[in-house]
């Protein structure tokens, strides 16, 4: 990061110069003069060649494919160790950041003087520290907090790191979880990376797909309520052993035939916002589509959709495939094509419009069609 740095700076040093300007400050020795020590000599020595960072299910909540519920079932709070009264703490906290530590007392004396160099220096006025075992936490009035546990240094929000120490001292940490040891055999030894996801954030989605079984084919539908509910963790490994980087995931059976299911669901009845989204694609498209067709075939104008399809850029079957009807209207000099849901409210509600702009606008017109005058899809 230092060198990269360097190379940063110096290249606009080398441009304030030619404009007479004073060159900007490295911002690692910006952080070495506040903080008042050197990073090489002081910090990095104190700490280890491991840094991990911790999440829960709230933070993944609702993101990309596995649209996890806040519910008592898909806590991990076995492996989290949570109190019953910290859990409605749990959706303010942030991920959990763990830094391996070879000299611990080095550590701890830098720490504040990190805090510094980072321009928290303040916040070292309102620092109190409290005892939980053996272990010793760093609060900053509720805010954040640090504490150094086993071999690692834990920053995060102070509930996150109150857990985290409580975890610990109960044995209820993943080193000690037999799941995470077990479905980590297969790894290489010598990782440079990896990521784990726990069982019960697995079972999150194996019930949302569960829930869409109604919509699925009749075999599909019967053979994913006959497959075993109980749910795996997913492992991800980064490794190199002189032959390269690889990347390893392993992925359960059960957790692969579900994702096949629920895409297979999707493509059957997909909703209206999918059918939304894919029909501002396709006027997207057209858009190029049309013109590649001016600047070819067209020798200048526009082409209607039969045009379009005869040229090969666009295929009709794909256009009429996801609920929407689409028109084309052209001229020598312009064109405009329009989506119009097939069925309002069923397959898609709002309409939409492009021209040779290439700005894709629309509205809830009722299944009527949309116009120019209608704002531009962000």
């Amino acid at each position: 990061m230092r060198k990269q740095a360097d190379i940063r700076a110096k290249a606009e040093m080398r441009q304030m110069s030619a404009g007479g300007k004073e060159p900007p400050t490295d911002p690692f020795t910006e952080f070495e003069k506040k903080a008042g020590f050197k990073i090489t000599e002081d910090l990095l020595p104190a700490l280890g060649n491991e840094i991990a960072l911790a999440g829960s299910l709230k933070l993944l909540e609702g993101a990309g494919p596995f649209n996890i519920r806040s519910r008592p079932s898909a806590r991990p709070s076995p492996e989290a160790g949570a109190k019953e009264g910290e859990e409605k703490k749990e959706s303010e906290t942030l991920p959990m950041l763990l830094i391996a530590v070879k000299d611990r007392e080095a550590a701890r004396r830098v720490m504040p003087r990190v805090l510094d160099g980072l321009g928290m220096g303040e916040a070292n006025l309102i620092a109190q520290t409290e005892r939980r075992g053996d272990v010793e936490i760093v609060n900053y009035a509720g805010f954040f907090a640090y504490a150094f546990v086993g071999n690692f240094l834990i920053i995060s929000q102070t509930p996150s790191v109150r857990r985290a120490v409580d975890a610990y001292l109960n044995h209820q940490t993943l080193a000690s979880n037999t799941v995470f040891r077990n479905s980590r055999r297969w790894e290489p030894r010598q990782n440079l990376g990896e990521v784990y996801f726990s069982p019960a954030m697995m079972e999150g989605y194996h019930d949302e797909i569960r829930k869409q079984a109604g919509t699925m084919d009749p075999t599909m539908r019967d053979f994913i309520l006959a497959l075993d509910p109980t749910a795996s963790a997913i492992t991800y490994a980064l490794s190199n052993e002189g032959l390269g980087t690889q990347h390893e995931i392993h992925l359960p059976k059960n957790l692969i035939i579900t994702m096949v299911a629920g895409i297979s669901s999707a493509t059957k009845n997909p909703p209206p916002e999918a059918n939304e989204m894919i029909a501002v694609s396709i006027l997207q498209m057209i858009s190029s589509a049309e013109s590649t067709y001016q600047s070819t075939t067209g020798k200048g104008k526009y082409g209607t959709l039969d045009n379009l399809v005869e040229a090969k850029l666009v295929n009709r079957e794909f256009l009429e495939k996801y609920g929407y009807r689409i028109e084309i209207t052209s001229s020598d000099d312009q064109f405009e094509a329009v989506a119009t849901p097939r069925e309002y409210g069923k397959t898609g509600k709002r309409s939409f419009f492009v021209d040779k702009s290439g700005v894709v606008r629309g509205d809830d017109h009722g299944g009527g069609p949309a116009t120019v005058a209608d704002n531009p899809i962000q």
